[in-house]
């Protein structure tokens, strides 16, 4: 077993001890850059799509209030900025079941999620083999995505964040092969 793979196998112990310990449904941690959009590097086994779609629409729309550490919600998932020693972002950890407990954590709980920073800066990067990647190779199937995120599922709504007139979105979410409906919060 390699370096990358101690690495990457300690950050998936991590992050499924917290999603346990916080007792949330489902969990993801996510590598992010600079201007880089996130990257799935680790997941629990119930994960599902409404964490890459939010951590994209996050990245897109709510950036800044990321690198100010404060967590973005979406119903009951929670998207938390993660940082190690200075105050550069890492990572982004994506919780499932979490909603307003998101900013109650005791001080090992803390510590824990810098520690799975830590790992996740430590990991390689985004063009090297050992991590679990996600990093989408179509850059305008991410777009309308995040924009979908970032409108629950409402078409017309993603058409005018990404200034685009609504019928031409439906074309391009039909030629992509994309449903809206994968974008709709849970009841």
């Amino acid at each position: 077993m390699g370096d990358a793979d101690r690495v990457q196998a300690k950050a998936r112990a991590l992050l499924q001890y917290i999603v346990a310990d916080l007792q949330a449904r489902s969990g993801a941690a996510f590598r992010v850059s600079r201007n880089a959009p996130p990257f799935r590097v680790a997941q629990t086994e119930r994960f599902d799509q409404r964490g890459d779609n939010l951590a994209q629409a996050a990245w897109m729309y709510r950036r800044g209030v990321l690198l100010r550490g404060k967590p973005v919600r979406t119903g009951q998932s929670t998207l938390l900025p993660l940082f190690r020693g200075e105050p550069v972002l890492k990572a982004l950890l994506f919780l499932d079941g979490v909603g307003e407990r998101a900013e109650g954590f005791s001080e090992e709980q803390r510590g824990h999620m810098a520690a799975l920073a830590g790992l996740i800066a430590e990991g390689p990067g985004s063009g090297l083999e050992g991590w679990l990647l996600t990093e989408t190779l179509d850059p305008h199937r991410a777009e309308i995505a995040a924009a979908l995120a970032a409108a629950q599922g409402v078409v017309a709504r993603a058409a005018r964040l990404l200034s685009r007139p609504p019928r031409t979105l439906w074309d391009q979410i039909r030629r992509l092969d994309i449903d809206p409906r994968a974008f709709k919060p849970e009841p």
